[in-house]
């Protein structure tokens, strides 16, 4: 598969990744695992810790080049702090969509009380959970 065998170089290094995790993604780069839904769960969830690593590193060598300190303040609102970003849809509960043959989705996806919908003309929309 191409994402892991673009993930393979990226992770080489990365203090955040296992040795189990980096054997995981040569074995599905190879082809030796089926690509099902775990599959690729778990790849996102090493790419997503490969990528809070590298936030991380990067955050420690800004402050290890400027010190949180007055005088570096200009630098350090400039080259900044990266806050990594929470996921959203960690410990959500969400509903199902599955579309029928005629394109209608019988129940839309909730998330944090806004709904998720395809409508009629195919197009996207999202709505206060409740307001129909």
């Amino acid at each position: 598969m191409e994402l892991a065998a673009n993930m393979k170089g990226d992770l080489v290094g990365n203090q955040q990744i296992s040795n189990s995790d980096m054997a995981f993604v040569q074995q599905v780069a190879a082809g030796d695992t089926n690509l099902d839904a775990g599959t690729i769960r778990k790849l996102v969830d090493i790419r997503e810790k490969q990528l809070k690593g590298n936030v991380e590193n990067y955050n420690s060598r800004v402050d290890a080049i400027y010190p949180d300190s007055p005088e570096n303040k200009a630098n350090r609102s400039f080259l900044g702090g990266i806050a990594v970003p929470e996921n959203p849809y960690a410990d959500k509960e969400t509903t199902g969509s599955v579309e029928t043959k005629t394109g209608r989705v019988p129940s839309a996806a909730v998330v944090d009380g806004w709904e998720y919908f395809i409508g009629a003309d195919g197009k996207k929309y999202k709505r206060r959970a409740g307001s129909r």
